[in-house]
């Protein structure tokens, strides 16, 4: 276990509506969520995070289930962003432990919308607007 003693899990405080931003569920599956990143990039689409609706730190301990379910959840995301936001394609990462870059102890997938040319892995990454971020939800929660 890497998350420390006594981890207050934000991802646990949106799924119990205990978190204090303005974070909306987008879309549900039978053992996942997806909801809108907090960050965005200039030059390429939105960001969906998957998280397991259960607290499982990482990949390591998640059942069978909840691994097909969330990576069944994140197609439909990726479908969503192709389609309403006309994305050239689309990365779905996902971190372990420190060395994995997790920061989050919480199993999550990342659902990118990627333009062509955008170079993600150079970009820096900046806080969304509440208006963005609303824009983006409205247009993505058709898709479930």
């Amino acid at each position: 276990m890497h998350e420390p003693a006594k981890y207050n899990c934000p991802f646990c405080r949106i799924l119990s509506d205990e978190s204090e931003s303005s974070i909306e569920l987008i879309f549900e599956s039978k053992f996942s969520v997806g909801f809108l990143g907090l960050r965005g990039n200039e030059k390429s689409g939105p960001t969906v995070l998957i998280a397991s609706k259960k607290h499982y730190e990482n990949i390591y301990s998640l059942p069978p289930e909840v691994v097909a379910d969330s990576f069944v959840l994140a197609q439909n995301v990726a479908v969503a962003l192709k389609e309403e936001f006309q994305v050239d394609g689309t990365t779905i990462w996902q971190h372990n432990e420190p060395a994995g870059d997790q920061d989050v102890w919480h199993f999550h997938l990342h659902v990118k919308g990627r333009l062509e040319g955008d170079s993600l892995y150079k970009e820096t990454a900046y806080e969304l607007t509440s208006e963005e971020r609303q824009f983006i939800r409205a247009r993505l929660k058709n898709y479930q």
